[in-house]
């Protein structure tokens, strides 16, 4: 059985968030910072991991269900045991900015360009073939 998370309509400032986010993973961005308002849960400095199954600090347990740690405060629309299987990243950004959780951050690949690529070769004028 799933829990309805009961959240509001997708607003304005909401839908510019998910393009904010969609035009930063299309250019190849790990990082988005957005700015709290005055009761907003913490800004982040990094785009989240929508993919990951729980929000930080959370457990997912043997079931599939993300279950709260100690001291979240819970409510009808942030329950402490949910269960996201089939959410998409917009419903984990809503429930993100509704009940104050964060995801993990993606992860940032070191970028080498230095030298040619595996199983390339360095030619004499400095291409790699």
């Amino acid at each position: 059985a799933t829990v309805s998370s009961g959240l509001p309509p997708v607003s304005d400032d909401e839908r510019a968030l998910d393009e904010a986010v969609g035009h930063a993973l299309s250019n190849g961005s790990t990082r988005l910072v957005v700015q709290a308002g005055p009761g907003d849960p913490p800004a982040f400095e990094c785009l989240p991991d929508h993919a990951k199954p729980c929000p930080s600090g959370w457990l997912h347990d043997l079931d599939g269900w993300c279950v709260a740690p100690r001291g979240f405060r819970d409510s009808p629309s942030c329950p402490r045991e949910v269960d996201m299987t089939d959410w998409n990243a917009m419903r984990r950004a809503d429930f993100e900015h509704a009940c104050g959780v964060q995801w993990p951050c993606q992860q940032t690949c070191p970028q080498d360009f230095a030298g040619c690529p595996s199983v390339w070769h360095e030619q004499s004028d400095g291409s790699c073939a």
